[in-house]
């Protein structure tokens, strides 16, 4: 959700006029700077491309040709759907939405005739995913709660708990933020009744967005502190940083731009100690930004030149 989050932010302000930048954006300097920048970029990523396709040609066969060949021999069980999921989920990391859903359809269609409900869920999620990422999102909510109806059939609270938190976030997608609350709400319930406290800290946090797309900024930040308690308590790095990020976040709502600083910079240092190079790239992007908005153009340009120099290290 934060990165989303992040995404959503970024838009919102520059359409809202608040980045008053454009002159200094595109002085000469920079523009110098960053096409450099960019030829390198240009550069390594051609190298990236050629090693690629080099050991694409001549190396080892990738994981969706195995799981094909695997597929050309598997019986219709349950030990076909399975390999289906694995190579939907290839798929979808592909950016492969079609193959993703004729997939899903197969897994659903096999699993109907096997009773097998695992299938059953995750051909249900497949199906919804790709429909929430076409924006169909009606038919994502009526997948996602097929496969609720799976979970409660054999008292899978867990995945009933992961559907939940997906129809939230379909709901959230649409702007419909107090129906988003509603699913957050039952996700979180489940989650307490399981004691997974993990869950727990992360619909915690997914409550406090949902309050912050809505504009309420207290009940935003109040719930994102209760996360990063628990997160801290869980000493979970990974949900730490984003929930720092998350706060910096809201104070940027409310123009408090000092402590959204103070919280980028927390979340960079664990990020750092993550070595979550993506991550470090967006926090420092974030903190040029606030620097912009200020007025401080030196350190936003230095930021700025951070971010891409750190992008180009992830790329390659």
């Amino acid at each position: 959700m934060a990165f989303n989050s992040i995404i959503v932010y970024s838009q919102n302000r520059i359409e809202n006029g608040q980045l008053k930048m454009d002159n200094y954006w595109s002085s000469k300097l920079f523009r110098d700077i960053l096409n450099f920048k960019l030829s390198i970029v240009h550069c390594q990523l051609s190298i990236v491309v050629f090693c690629f396709l080099f050991f694409t040609t001549f190396g080892q066969a990738s994981p969706a040709d195995s799981l094909l060949h695997k597929l050309s021999t598997d019986k219709q069980d349950t030990i076909r759907v399975n390999d289906m999921a694995a190579l939907a989920a290839n798929c979808a990391d592909a950016g492969k939405t079609d193959s993703v859903m004729k997939l899903a359809q197969q897994m659903l269609t096999l699993s109907d005739q096997l009773h097998y409900a695992k299938g059953q869920m995750a051909a249900y999620n497949y199906i919804g995913y790709t429909y929430q990422l076409t924006s169909n999102f009606d038919k994502a909510i009526e997948s996602y709660n097929n496969a609720i109806k799976v979970a409660v059939s054999i008292g899978d609270k867990a995945h009933i708990i992961k559907f939940n938190g997906k129809i939230g976030n379909v709901y959230s997608d649409m702007g419909n933020f107090a129906k988003a609350l509603e699913y957050y709400q039952a996700e979180l319930k489940t989650a307490q009744d399981l004691g997974d406290k993990k869950i727990v800290a992360l619909v915690t946090g997914d409550i406090g967005n949902a309050y912050e797309f809505e504009g309420d900024y207290v009940k935003a930040l109040d719930y994102n502190f209760k996360a990063l308690q628990m997160d801290e308590d869980n000493a979970d790095k990974r949900s730490i940083a984003t929930v720092n990020g998350n706060i910096g976040n809201i104070y940027v709502d409310e123009k408090n731009y000092k402590l959204a600083l103070d919280y980028y910079f927390k979340a960079l240092k664990v990020d750092s100690e993550l070595n979550d190079k993506n991550s470090i790239a967006i926090n420092i992007g974030n903190v040029g930004n606030i620097y912009g908005i200020q007025g401080d153009h030196d350190k936003a340009l230095d930021y700025a030149l951070k971010a891409l120099g750190i992008d180009v290290i992830f790329l390659v």
